[in-house]
Formats: C-alpha cells, sequence, structure tokens
C-alpha cells in the first residue's frame, strides 16, 4: 500500500510522463520538418493535435477539455491552418508598442530648464529633480531628467561608466 506522501508524487510523476508522451505525440504528427519552437508554441501544438486527432475537430469539445475559451482557440485554430499547418506560425505575437510618438512627453520649457540647471551648477538627475520640484513646482521624474540629459549629451560616457563600475 502506497503512503499519502508518495501516492501525491506517483500522481505528479504520472501525468507529467502523459504530457510529455502528448507532447512528443503532436511534435511527430504537426512538426514533421522538426522546427526548433519554443514552450509556448509546444503547448499551442499540443493544443492543436487535441482538436484535431481526439476531438475529431470539434472546438468546443476541444476548448472544454484544454480550459480555454473557444473563440480564442478558434482563432489559434484559423491562424495554424491559414499559414498551412506550420507550426511557426503558433507562436505568440509580440506585445510591444507599435508606435511611441503619441506617449506624453514633457514640454520643451521644462527641457530647457534642465538643460539650463545642468550647464549651471552640473548636477545629476536626482539633485535636478529635487530642484525642480522645489524651487519652480515642476514634478519630473529622475529617469525622464536622465533620458533628456543623454539626447542633449550632457552626461559623459566616459564618467558615467566610470561611476558604475566604482
Amino acid at each position: 500500500m502506497l503512503n499519502k506522501n508518495n501516492k501525491g508524487g506517483l500522481i505528479k510523476q504520472t501525468k507529467s510522463s502523459l504530457i510529455n508522451h502528448m507532447q512528443t505525440k503532436a511534435q511527430i504528427r504537426l512538426n514533421p520538418y522538426r522546427y526548433h519552437l519554443s514552450l509556448e508554441v509546444k503547448k499551442r501544438l499540443r493544443w492543436m493535435y487535441i482538436l484535431y486527432y481526439e476531438q475529431g475537430g470539434n472546438i468546443i469539445k476541444a476548448a472544454n477539455n484544454i480550459g480555454v475559451s473557444r473563440q480564442w482557440l478558434s482563432g489559434i485554430k484559423s491562424e495554424f491552418e491559414k499559414n498551412n499547418r506550420n507550426p511557426r506560425s503558433l507562436e505568440p505575437k509580440s506585445r510591444a508598442p507599435l508606435s511611441t510618438k503619441n506617449r506624453n512627453r514633457i514640454d520643451k520649457s521644462v527641457e530647457d530648464k534642465i538643460i539650463e540647471i545642468r550647464s549651471d551648477h552640473f548636477w545629476g538627475k536626482d539633485k535636478i529633480e529635487a530642484h525642480l520640484r522645489d524651487q519652480y513646482n515642476i514634478k519630473v521624474n529622475h529617469n525622464t531628467i536622465n533620458k533628456y540629459l543623454h539626447i542633449h549629451k550632457m552626461i559623459n560616457p566616459k564618467i558615467s561608466l566610470k561611476n558604475t563600475n566604482a
């Protein structure tokens, strides 16, 4: 008879073994050219295997079996079929913004004030931030100040690297 501690480990081991076996079957059937795939793509390929070979193409049953929404699985399936069942098409799309032009920027007057303070006192980003907050009641993040100092080439990269290494 199995004790409780060993029983949980055995169930977990059996479950991971079954998942690995299914993943291997999915790789053989749906990735015949043996493309190198990320873990996310392997998971989605396993879902496509369940959809096509275990549920006979029934999206509703496959979605219930997998635990994802029917609409989402349908979208992945249509993308997969649109690309002639190429497993690399299951790669998740980038979430990076297409354009950063619309982001909030600081006013030109504040930018000029930062440059003026830097050229007058040669302070760093933190002191400039405190000075702007105390004297002019302007709130600007120190990272933003640093970015504009770099844009206007008011930071010597050699000195910055020297301070970083020190």
